[in-house]
């Protein structure tokens, strides 16, 4: 172990000193940066595979392999993680997973102002309020419990419970 810690100062030196580390830090800056922008553009999940293989590419890098080496590198694991997040969302979305507005199909909640007929009233579901319509335009007085049957637009379809 007091070996190790000896030879330590003499590899990190070295690190930054050899040229093949402006390739291993080139491509470390590319990939956080990469991360970064996946991180302001939520969802999209391309940027976090470049991500991946720029940092396949800097492992090359600090080995020591050629540049077009390193360039294949980064095709591989841009490739190998774009198709494994690919399958991962779509096991993902077997389960049905639900997001945003459509997550409320059968939830339940409470009446604000009364549904009349065709009319719209509003429901408070999950702590938001919402516009709602009665699935079979029925009358919904005022603090009944419904249940959100479908979503249009920005209206709830509710039915009585």
């Amino acid at each position: 172990m007091k070996n190790i810690l000896i030879q330590l100062p003499t590899f990190i030196s070295g690190l930054f000193n050899s040229t093949h580390s402006i390739y291993f830090f080139f491509w470390l800056v590319l990939g956080l940066f990469l991360l970064m922008f996946e991180l302001g553009h939520p969802g999209l999940f391309l940027f976090l595979s470049f991500c991946a293989g720029s940092i396949a590419a800097a492992l090359a890098g600090l080995n020591g392999l050629s540049f077009v080496t390193q360039c294949k590198f980064f095709l591989i694991g841009t490739i190998s993680a774009f198709f494994g997040l690919r399958r991962w969302l779509a096991r993902e979305q077997r389960h049905g997973y639900r997001s945003n507005i459509y997550a409320l199909q059968g939830k339940e909640g409470v009446v604000l102002s009364a549904i009349v007929a065709t009319e719209c009233g509003q429901v408070k579901v999950e702590g938001q309020i919402w516009r709602a319509q009665s699935m079979n335009h029925d009358a919904i007085p005022i603090d009944a419990r419904v249940r959100v049957m479908a979503v249009k637009g920005t209206r709830l379809i509710v039915e009585k419970v």
